[in-house]
């Protein structure tokens, strides 16, 4: 297990590194991390502002871009691809920015006719982007930088918002809805419903960690939420002390929870600890060959099952019933040394308990996992 000590030194020096830097923050409202180059980017929604902020490793403030600088408020952020998208907005109005992660020029902008406030910022697996509106109470989607209205009632103020891949729906924060509810939209079909309803009245920002527990923002308590990946627990404090917190974002290379403080113009690098994580892992690198608990656990009918390599192999993992018969193969090839992650479809399977094995080289573990229905 890593040092718990350790892993809030390193929040420690990276909170006061982006405070004691160069300040460029203007009303931060959200943020995202670039993996490839080993930054934050976060958005300034104050007034005459419009620039979009880099924080590098050292906590170093810098502009990645200021293409729109006093011409639009930016809001949420999204990588996609090698592009970054941004919401801005000029109350009522605009749409969505595309800026190049490498260079930061703006390579086009998608002006959403009838929007009101465009918020917060997502895409799906097939590449669709979605916009949520918040004073229209409206959801956009745009297709091949097209964009089409896509919901336009029950949303109650629509902030904000994320895929999630496991249940290929769309994760929405409303802030007006009867307890400020957590609404899901099924994209299979299109429909729309409560997932959990929070009690919080100011629900801003929500993001999702690797063991698919969900934290959301709320700017009344100036707190940190989390449940967990069934909504069953929670909503519990996972963290205080920010300062009107706005669209957070989970960064899986460091396990940190990035928090933007509106109000404050900083940004606050909470640690997330995993259930196992092994000890020097802050590079990002796997230590060690691990299989991880599947997540959801139990599940209906799809979980994801994911596992680290620390050097090339050639890797089978594969499900098995409890008399030992092989039900599904999901990897049989060679892989390099990295983290990876697996979804499995249990829908034509039956109720019960199944194992899965990972064997990479001479390595070999199994896990259980169960399937309710």
């Amino acid at each position: 297990m890593r040092n718990l000590t350790a892993t809030l030194s390193l929040w420690i020096v990276l909170f006061l590194s982006a405070v004691t830097s160069a300040q460029l923050l203007n009303n931060p409202e959200s943020v995202v991390f670039d993996s490839v180059r080993n930054c934050y980017l976060v958005s300034n929604w104050g007034e005459n502002s419009g620039e979009i902020v880099r924080i590098d490793s050292n906590g170093t403030q810098s502009y990645f871009s200021i293409a729109l600088q006093n011409q639009y408020q930016i809001a949420g952020l999204h990588i996609y691809g090698d592009t970054l998208l941004a919401a801005a907005g000029v109350e009522p109005g605009a749409g969505v920015a595309g800026f190049d992660l490498g260079t930061g020029e703006l390579i086009y902008f998608i002006t959403i006719p009838d929007i009101g406030l465009p918020n917060d910022i997502t895409s799906d697996t097939s590449g669709i982007v979605y916009v949520t509106d918040y004073w229209g109470d409206k959801l956009y989607k745009i297709i091949d930088r097209t964009p089409y209205l896509f919901m336009s009632q029950g949303l109650g103020h629509p902030n904000g918002i994320m895929y999630d891949e496991l249940y290929n729906r769309l994760l929405i924060v409303s802030v007006t809805g009867p307890g400020s509810p957590i609404l899901q939209v099924t994209l299979e079909d299109s429909t729309l419903s409560t997932v959990v309803t929070t009690g919080l009245p100011g629900g801003d920002g929500i993001t999702m960690d690797t063991e698919c527990n969900v934290y959301l923002c709320e700017w009344t308590n100036d707190a940190v939420y989390r449940y967990d990946s069934t909504f069953t627990v929670g909503p519990t404090l996972f963290s205080t002390g920010h300062d009107d917190p706005a669209d957070i974002w989970f960064d899986r290379v460091n396990s940190v929870l990035a928090v933007p403080n509106f109000s404050a113009n900083t940004v606050d690098f909470v640690p997330v600890i995993p259930s196992a994580v092994d000890e020097g892992a802050d590079d990002g690198l796997p230590k060690s060959i691990r299989l991880n608990q599947n997540c959801p656990n139990p599940f209906n009918p799809s979980t994801r099952i994911t596992y680290e390599l620390i050097k090339a192999s050639h890797v089978s993992l594969k499900v098995f019933d409890l008399l030992g018969r092989e039900v599904r193969t999901l990897v049989d090839e060679t892989r390099p040394m990295g983290s990876y992650s697996v979804f499995f479809d249990g829908s034509e399977l039956a109720s019960g308990m199944y194992l899965y094995r990972l064997q990479a080289g001479d390595f070999v573990t199994t896990k259980r996992m169960m399937l309710l229905k």
